[in-house]
């Protein structure tokens, strides 16, 4: 089973929070993807691939589709106190 990482990410490059959340899918075991979105998020998703024990990187660069501003809130939620749990969807873990 795979773990799915939603990147936090000012377009350029992955915030520390999605570097802890990669780390902790990881002890989860399996490979560990990470979703990087948003309109001109290509560095951003370069950056999420050298992430060590990442073994796929998901890219969605849409201007329709402003889903960085969504990972934002949920990434900087966590580091508030908010706790979010994995979850599973199609087989997948999504650690958010």
């Amino acid at each position: 089973m795979s773990c799915l990482v939603i990147a936090e990410h000012d377009n350029k490059a992955i915030k520390g929070s999605t570097l802890n959340t990669v780390a902790a899918a990881a002890k989860i075991g399996g490979d560990v993807h990470v979703l990087v979105a948003g309109r001109g998020s290509g560095a951003a998703a370069e950056a999420a691939g050298k992430i060590a024990g990442v073994s796929k990187v998901l890219h969605a660069d849409a201007a329709h589709w402003p889903i960085s501003e969504i990972c934002c809130m949920s990434s900087s939620a966590a580091t508030r106190g908010v706790t979010f749990l994995p979850f599973e969807v199609a087989g997948a873990r999504i650690c958010v």
